[in-house]
């Protein structure tokens, strides 16, 4: 490689990680705790809600059970809030530790889970 190359690469190199770091630094600590994969049950089988990014404004990219649909939900005060279900009602995520604890309210009644960090799924 030639002299003017490395430094050509070394610099882009440069910009490329630090603004990946700056943009990772820049979501707020209680919203980048929720990314990732959770699975929790309602009482009437499993659901899978999978955080697959989080940006600066605490708006997060998600799908909930399936199929997986994906769709932006802004996370407010530490709580992930957006309807859910087939009878419009609504689920609210909040982290406590290792686990979601998630709240449904909606007209058929209301329920409590449980979610825990899942394995990455496809």
């Amino acid at each position: 490689m030639k002299p003017v190359t490395s430094v050509f690469v070394a610099i882009f190199l440069g910009i490329l990680f630090s603004s990946i770091a700056v943009s990772q630094e820049a979501v707020p600590a209680e919203c980048s705790g929720l990314k990732g994969n959770w699975v929790g049950d309602w009482g009437n089988g499993r659901r899978l809600l999978s955080l697959v990014s989080v940006d600066a404004n605490c708006v997060a990219k998600l799908s909930y059970g399936l199929p997986k649909v994906y769709k932006d939900v802004e996370i407010k005060n530490g709580t992930l809030s957006f309807a859910c279900g087939t009878t419009g009602g609504t689920c609210h995520f909040t982290a406590h530790g290792d686990e979601l604890w998630g709240r449904y309210g909606g007209p058929d009644g209301v329920n409590q889970a449980v979610f825990k960090r899942a394995a990455a799924t496809q």
